[in-house]
């Protein structure tokens, strides 16, 4: 079609309009529902968002994941001394598709798996480069003042609350299974410490629990008898299984 607009020439319209305002993404998605904040005590102290959060703002402000936001062309490189992720953060905004690389990077550890975990810090990090929940990563939440007045403006309706605490209790619940996850996989590892030296068994048991603690300590006090009723029930069924093993074999 003749003198169709480059892609640059239509930013540069919107960039130009009276309207425009450079900060109004990051105003409209900068602030966090307390409900979602979690504080960690490990490495000093800090509080996070839940990842599932992002996504569902992410998808409020975008549309759906793969249509309106996503992430492609990723290579991944995991080995025994780091896990690294190398993709392309892409979305839709006023019509037009941006995006931008980005790198993660973790140190292995048994008790979780390296690709959920990069993809998800990935999704993080990228979602705050453009201001979602960026109260929370600039640690406003240190400041009591600013959670009360968080608290004040996300309460004050209540006609939602019993769909909150619906929506809250399927996020504990996942967090819960993810936990359970990793002690299974924890369990794993230790039956495979035989095989290594002293010193890469001590590493390998020190990471796995580092990385159940933290889940554990992010789920908060008043989900901790579920997860110790639903560990119990897994330990259970190990001890269970490891029986009816010893059973075969005689």
């Amino acid at each position: 079609m003749p003198n169709e607009k480059t892609k640059d020439e239509r930013v540069q319209d919107i960039m130009a309009s009276p309207d425009y305002d450079n900060m109004e993404l990051w105003d409209e998605v900068c602030e966090s529902d307390p409900k979602y904040v979690t504080y960690c005590s490990s490495h000093g102290g800090y509080h996070s968002i839940k990842a599932q959060i992002q996504r569902k703002a992410a998808t409020e402000k975008f549309g759906f994941y793969g249509m309106g936001w996503g992430i492609s062309n990723l290579v991944w490189a995991c080995d025994e001394k780091e896990n690294i992720l190398d993709a392309y953060f892409w979305y839709i905004w006023k019509g037009e598709k941006f995006g931008f690389p980005m790198r993660v990077s973790a140190k292995p550890a048994p008790g979780y798996d390296p690709y959920k975990k990069l993809l998800t810090d990935l999704t993080t990090k990228a979602l705050s480069m453009l201001g979602f929940n960026s109260d929370v990563h600039q640690g406003l939440y240190k400041d009591p003042a600013y959670m009360d007045s968080m608290k004040k403006k996300f309460y004050q309706n209540n006609k939602d609350e019993e769909e909150e605490r619906a929506i809250e209790e399927e996020i504990n619940n996942e967090g819960l299974e993810d936990i359970r996850e990793s002690c299974r996989t924890l369990a794993n590892e230790i039956s495979e410490l035989r095989d290594l030296s002293t010193t890469q068994a001590v590493e390998r048991i020190r990471g796995g629990y580092g990385v159940v603690f933290g889940k554990i300590e992010r789920m908060g006090e008043k989900n901790l008898k579920k997860l110790q009723e639903a560990l119990e029930a897994d330990i259970e069924a190990w001890n269970k299984e490891i029986e009816e093993g010893e059973d075969d074999e005689h």
